[in-house]
């Protein structure tokens, strides 16, 4: 073979042989994976924090029963979900304070489902978002964190469903800096230390189906928010009012009850509730 061609020929080969490697190695990093968090023997990682870390963008993570002391950061699309509430997700005793046991930053299509959440040092909440789109909290038990049960700020697109919100140090459910686009649909929040559900500064929100009882101040405050709907929550018992609109003209509530509460059923400032 001629000199020139017998290089030529090489040349080919060698980009055929990169392109081949480059091609197996998007592969590699890209495809979602289902990946198991646990003890037992079919288990791919022992804490969530590592499979996080090893997961690809867009994987599911199935947690086993058991109980997880560690802090989970997600930065990245991925699905988590546990075996019920006995899937615990405790802080651990000694670490950051104003952290989340769950924290939820500059991400996107992210899924956390079937858990529980707890911490006990100072200004630690359950679940923690942040600067985040499109976010499912599904059936979560977020109680006695020593601040909210789930915080969301700077966030848009986020449901909170069938989740229960009970004896957190603050809020049950705080929404608050400018998040928008969120449904808050049949969740229980009851004593909690301050509010059951709170919205504040914030926009366009469903809120429905929901239950808050006996929070130590109001059981759901909407204040200083735009085009919020409350429809068909219940709230009782609560050491402020039942349900209390402030500072928030547009909101719309319809087939509400309340009962029971020390200032008031359902009460709007500065105008009368429409």
């Amino acid at each position: 073979m001629p000199a020139r061609l017998e290089a030529s020929c090489a040349v080919v080969i060698l980009m055929l042989t990169f392109a081949c490697k480059s091609s197996n190695s998007v592969v590699a990093t890209t495809v979602p994976q289902t990946l198991t968090v646990g003890s037992s023997a079919a288990a791919d990682h022992a804490t969530i924090q590592d499979a996080v870390t090893a997961a690809t963008a867009g994987s599911t993570l199935l947690v086993e029963a058991g109980t997880y002391v560690e802090r989970v950061f997600i930065g990245k699309p991925l699905t988590i979900i546990g075996a019920g509430p006995a899937t615990i997700v405790e802080y651990p005793t000694t670490g950051f304070s104003d952290a989340g046991v769950i924290e939820i930053r500059d991400a996107s299509d992210v899924r956390i489902a079937e858990l529980s959440v707890r911490s006990t040092p100072a200004m630690v909440d359950g679940i923690r978002v942040r600067d985040s789109v499109r976010v499912v909290l599904d059936s979560i038990v977020a109680s006695h964190n020593s601040a909210d049960g789930i915080d969301i700020r700077r966030s848009s697109g986020v449901d909170v469903i069938d989740c229960t919100l009970e004896t957190n140090g603050s809020d049950g459910l705080q929404v608050d800096e400018s998040s928008s686009d969120l449904r808050i649909l049949r969740c229980h929040a009851a004593t909690n230390f301050v509010d059951g559900i709170k919205f504040r500064n914030s926009s366009n929100a469903l809120i429905e189906n929901n239950t808050a009882n006996l929070n130590v101040d109001d059981g759901i405050l909407i204040r200083d928010a735009t085009g919020v709907v409350l429809n068909m929550n219940t709230a009782t018992n609560n050491g402020g009012a039942g349900i209390k609109v402030a500072d928030s003209p547009d909101t719309v509530l319809t087939g509400n009850t309340a009962s029971g509460n020390a200032l008031g059923d359902i009460v709007c400032e500065p105008l009368a509730c429409p």
